[in-house]
């Protein structure tokens, strides 16, 4: 993963060598709505006696906002603001109560520089980098006391994680359809340490410890990610 990001930014480096406009700054506005997603880091866990189930407590759906804001030349500042989801899958599941469909999610803000790598009338490609701060994450499980199938023997615990700061390094492209259009298409490629440790969990008052079975889920969990948004948003190049 690590040597493709490398590989790309060499690259974009090789073309703005020769092909860079002559105004090689960076735009002094840009804001973008942006969808996107991240990379896999899937923990399976035994959710009854005989169902398990499995989340990915990295690659979860973002909606957020970017803004850019320039610096000097082609440099600007950016700061994003998300909302990230995911939830859980069944896997190999026989009890139709029990699978455990929950959603998690959490916040996220990320701060950086952005340095223009090429620039012209339509069309622009950067390099990111700065930290993501990850704020603490809910993970709500369901689980069956046996392995009856009555919906009686459900139970809901939470899991908690805590917040958690990491590196990130992106290329960065926006394309404007014409020279005097209001906004311009936007998407990025990167890689992030993540990492999640666990803080606790909320039990019912009838379970009195955490199963053994989402043993799994405790401890660190921590890993190379990779991130992909796309949107479309204003830029303002002067």
């Amino acid at each position: 993963m690590r040597h493709v990001v490398l590989g790309l930014v060499m690259a974009l480096l090789a073309v703005s060598s020769r092909g860079q406009d002559s105004t090689r700054i960076a735009p002094k506005w840009a804001l973008d709505l942006y969808l996107g997603g991240g990379g896999s880091m899937d923990v399976t866990a035994r959710t009854g006696h005989d169902d398990t189930g499995t989340i990915d407590l990295a690659g979860w759906f973002h909606l957020g906002v970017g803004v850019d804001r320039r610096i000097a030349g082609r440099w600007s500042g950016r700061l994003s603001f998300g909302y990230e989801m995911g939830g859980w899958k069944a896997t190999g599941t026989t009890n139709p109560f029990a699978p455990p469909n929950n959603a998690a999610d959490r916040w996220a803000i990320e701060a950086g520089a952005v340095v223009q790598l090429y620039r012209a009338a339509q069309s622009q490609f950067n390099l990111q980098g700065g930290a993501r701060l990850l704020f603490g994450m809910h993970v709500p499980t369901t689980i069956t006391l046996d392995s009856t199938t009555t919906a009686s023997d459900l139970r809901t615990l939470t899991l908690h994680y805590r917040p958690s700061v990491s590196p990130v390094l992106a290329i960065g492209w926006r394309w404007r359809p014409t020279p005097t259009s209001v906004g311009a298409l936007s998407t990025s490629l990167g890689i992030t340490w993540f990492h999640c440790t666990y803080d606790g969990v909320e039990l019912p008052h009838d379970v009195p410890v955490l199963p053994e079975g989402l043993y799994p889920l405790t401890g660190t969990h921590a890993g190379w990610q990779l991130l992909f948004t796309i949107g479309y948003g204003g830029w303002s190049p002067i």
